[in-house]
Order: C-alpha cells, then sequence, then structure tokens
C-alpha cells in the first residue's frame, strides 16, 4: 500500500494545488493516468554505504508508483526480498517488519560485514529490482590527523588531512571520516581527506576526525600575523 510522501513533497501538492485553481495549462501531465499506484522502480540506499568486518550496515528500498499517486505517495516495498550474490563478504540480516502503527518504515534489511570487498544487494518487488552497492573494510584501530604544519600565522593557509588505519598498519582508503574544524583555522572549501585551511586568529585551531566511535585529533598554534 503506497504511503503519503514527506514534506519534500511540496512541489507535487503545488501541482494539484495548480489543477484545482484551473492553472493546469502550465503543467504537463502527459502519460499519467487518473490513478496509477503500480510499482515502477525499486531505489536502495545508502548508494554506496560503507561498513567495517564483524559490523552491520541498516539498508533500506522505497518504490516510485505511476499515475497521480506518485506524485504524493511512495511504496513502502513491504513485501520486498534482499538479496545478494556476493556472500563471501557480506550476509544479510533479516529485519522484522515494522508494527501495525508505523505507516512510513519502509522495507529495511541489515547487512553485515564479512571480508573486505564490493558487494552489491539487492532488494525485489513485484518483479522489479533496485540495487546500491556496499564496500566492506576492515576494522578501524585508529584515525591520524594530519597538518602539512603545526604552527602558522593569521593569514596563513596549510592542508589538514585524516586517514584510518586497520589493526595491521594498512591504509584504509577512501573511508568516509567526518572531519570538524573549530577555533582559529576555517575551510576554504569542502571539507574531506584533505582539506585546505587558512588560519583566521591567533591561538589554537583543532581539527577532529571521526568514524563511528573512533576519533582522532589534531592541533595547529596560530600566531599574530608578522607586522611589516
Amino acid at each position: 500500500m503506497p504511503s503519503r510522501l514527506p514534506r519534500s513533497a511540496a512541489p507535487a501538492l503545488a501541482v494539484l494545488a495548480a489543477l484545482t485553481l484551473g492553472a493546469c495549462e502550465q503543467w504537463d501531465f502527459t502519460g499519467l493516468s487518473p490513478g496509477g499506484g503500480h510499482l515502477t522502480s525499486v531505489a536502495v540506499g545508502p548508494m554506496h554505504g560503507v561498513v567495517e568486518v564483524g559490523d552491520t550496515l541498516r539498508m533500506g528500498a522505497a518504490g516510485s508508483v505511476d499515475g497521480l499517486l506518485g506524485l504524493l505517495f511512495y511504496d513502502r516495498l513491504l513485501d520486498a526480498a534482499w538479496s545478494s550474490r556476493d556472500s563471501g563478504t557480506v550476509r544479510l540480516v533479516p529485519v522484522p517488519p515494522p508494527p501495525p502503527t508505523d505507516s512510513e518504515s519502509v522495507a529495511q534489511v541489515l547487512v553485515r560485514g564479512v571480508s573486505p570487498g564490493l558487494a552489491t544487494v539487492t532488494a525485489t518487488a513485484r518483479g522489479i529490482s533496485g540495487s546500491a552497492t556496499v564496500r566492506v573494510i576492515p576494522p578501524v584501530a585508529r584515525i591520524e590527523v594530519r597538518v602539512t604544519r603545526d604552527t602558522v600565522a593569521v593569514g596563513d593557509t596549510l592542508i589538514v588531512g585524516a586517514i584510518g588505519w586497520d589493526a595491521e598498519g594498512g591504509h584504509i582508503a577512501g573511508l568516509p571520516l567526518q572531519i570538524e574544524l573549530a577555533g582559529s583555522i576555517r575551510a576554504l572549501g569542502f571539507i574531506g581527506e584533505n582539506t585546505p585551511v587558512v588560519a583566521v586568529a591567533p591561538g589554537e585551531g583543532t581539527i577532529t576526525a571521526s568514524f563511528r566511535g573512533r576519533v582522532g585529533e589534531g592541533r595547529v598554534v596560530v600566531r599574530a600575523a608578522p607586522r611589516d
């Protein structure tokens, strides 16, 4: 049974309002049946999930429906069947369906990491499938924050970065770290694995990188700019 879209469906509401007000000449409804509601596609997310060996990642699936119903509703896919051909990399753990009082939750599954590598996880309902890729990584033993200089002057720029290491001392490439800057430094762009920052005031700048409870920290001393 389709479920109502969340607030993000406001554009669809505007479309229906336009119809009610007689402004339908502004909209193209070609191909939309008055009713509809038939499943047309399946979306699985997160699209590029990351999970450590021995840990689990929760994934979900929802479906798009045709017709005018598709403007306001989505299919929860509670009848979806989950599968993966990469059983040596991941193991799928069923999630009980939501209680009758829950009218919003979609189909879900837990993906447990078995060995490092890539795996495709698929949800299938009524003959229609959707897939997403999961990357299984070794357990993260520590996170290291690196800075190109640990002492700078106001106005100077430097690069800060963070990387993850496994228990064998191997670098875990592409780890989706959450990086936060505080104090006397500011990012000059997108905050990622290697971020350009600028020193904005005398004091101390801190860099914190984290991944599922593991945290690494770094500090930069910022001195006043030298006088000419």
